[in-house]
């Protein structure tokens, strides 16, 4: 995600829920933040200011750059739209993702992680 995208903001507004709703499947919510507010390198008050923003209680929140992208997802993770979300299993294989947001798509791709 990137600070400065409304979808972004939107998606982290759910982020609590989704999270609650599925913790008990040992599933983790984590937010990587890309981008602040002006295109930059998010810092620690950037984090900060979107956990309180978004009340963000249980799921995870981290800052990252642009070096862990690689739209091959070769090298890093393939990010080409904001946001972006990458489903992760416990061996740290990419299991699916979506680019962009729905609500109603995320909910799909857990439920069917969680029921393989």
């Amino acid at each position: 995600s990137t600070m400065w995208c409304g979808y972004c903001q939107i998606s982290a507004q759910k982020s609590e829920e989704i999270q609650k709703s599925y913790s008990s499947h040992n599933f983790i919510w984590v937010t990587v933040l890309i981008e602040d507010l002006y295109g930059s390198e998010p810092d620690q008050s950037d984090i900060d200011q979107w956990v309180s923003t978004f009340e963000i209680e249980d799921s995870e929140v981290l800052a990252g750059n642009r070096s862990i992208i690689d739209p091959s997802g070769e090298n890093g993770f393939p990010v080409t739209a904001w946001p972006t979300f990458i489903l992760i299993d416990e061996t740290m294989t990419i299991k699916s993702g979506l680019r962009g947001w729905s609500e109603q798509i995320i909910i799909e791709l857990i439920e069917n992680e969680l029921d393989s």
